[in-house]
């Protein structure tokens, strides 16, 4: 990580010396801090030393196990098997992703790497693990949210970038990919895949939402197809990344 961001003793002395295995079995430890964070950034509505401090060792725990991974599969199956949320799920198949994308766009692998973590750690923090999903208006109706819960999916964008602008040494730009995630630069908006006006890891980020959101959906509640993934991204700036992700899924096939 850069040099703005603190690496505890446990990371440094203690992460070091695991093998991907002990990694593996820790993710309902890790699930604890992340729900710890999540719960008191809620609360709070700013980042204190010491959640700066709990969200660094998060994200330094997350790269760790990430780049000792050799396949997503390994990683679904790991958190499968120790009953971890949807919502933590995701957090950690959106940090497998970004790094499989970076790596082969070669877009300033680790300093971006860095950034979409961060963003993928914080860019729900005001929703619950109903609503903490990729939602059109049309689907908070078909889901049965409250006019509450509709109006917070709307404006959580925002709400989770103004947190984040109170990050000390913020990397440039993380602020901006959650603010855009649902595709409105303002960051007030029901999710909408279609607008070329964002930043390039903003789209990058929606791209790769929704694609985490498809394959951890339960089985039978959304009919999965590729094709029908591939029709919603039109513009060319995805081309590259449906180009990767379908390798990926013949590799894994």
């Amino acid at each position: 990580m850069k040099n703005h961001q603190s690496k505890s003793p446990l990371n440094e002395d203690v992460l070091g010396l695991m093998s991907k295995e002990e990694k593996l079995f820790s993710l309902p430890q890790m699930e604890q801090k992340v729900t710890r964070l999540w719960n008191s950034l809620r609360e709070e509505a700013l980042f204190s030393p010491e959640l700066v401090a709990l969200t660094q060792e998060i994200i330094w725990e997350t790269q760790s196990l990430v780049h000792s991974l050799n396949s997503y599969e390994e990683l679904r199956k790991n958190l499968t098997r120790r009953n971890c949320s949807i919502s933590f799920k995701k957090y950690f198949s959106l940090a497998w992703f970004s790094g499989e994308i970076l790596k082969q766009i070669h877009w300033n692998e680790e300093e971006n790497e860095e950034k979409l973590y961060l963003a993928a750690l914080i860019h729900d923090v005001f929703l619950d693990e109903k609503n903490s999903h990729f939602l059109t208006q049309e689907g908070c109706e078909r889901e049965g949210l409250t006019p509450e819960e509709t109006k917070q999916v709307f404006i959580h964008a925002h709400q989770a970038a103004e947190l984040l602008r109170s990050y000390p040494g913020l990397p440039l730009g993380t602020d901006i990919i959650v603010e855009q995630h649902h595709g409105d630069i303002r960051g007030e908006g029901f999710a909408s895949i279609n607008n070329n006006k964002l930043s390039p890891l903003s789209m990058l980020f929606i791209f790769l939402e929704t694609y985490v959101e498809k394959i951890l959906l339960p089985q039978g509640q959304d009919k999965w197809s590729w094709e029908l993934f591939q029709e919603n991204f039109t513009y060319p700036a995805y081309q590259t990344f449906l180009n990767i992700l379908e390798n990926s899924e013949k590799k894994a096939a």
